[in-house]
């Protein structure tokens, strides 16, 4: 059975520079998510309040949590230390899902 998940994903300190080197190979390896365990539905950048960007939500389905563990241990921003902590988290959708009602 496909679950929904929400990562949310929150950049160390001082990895602006980061973001911006591996910015491009995360947003691939998100969109070429399809076919995989891991299928993303919608994906953004969170800012501060100062419009800086300070991590991810991320919204997937996959049938369990672990294939979604796996998927974001592989994440660039991951690997390369730009997010700091990130969570998953169950979520079901109950407005605005995607696909037929």
């Amino acid at each position: 059975m496909t679950l929904q998940f929400v990562i949310t994903a929150y950049d160390a300190e001082h990895t602006h520079e980061l973001r911006a080197k591996y910015r491009d190979e995360h947003r691939a390896r998100l969109r070429a998510s399809t076919g995989s365990p891991v299928k993303v539905l919608t994906a953004g950048a969170l800012f501060n309040q100062a419009d800086e960007p300070i991590g991810s939500l991320i919204i997937v389905e996959a049938d369990s949590h672990t294939d979604v563990e796996r998927f974001m241990a592989a994440d660039p921003f991951v690997i390369n230390k730009v997010y700091g902590r990130h969570e998953i988290v169950g979520f079901k959708w109950t407005m605005g899902a995607p696909g037929p009602p």
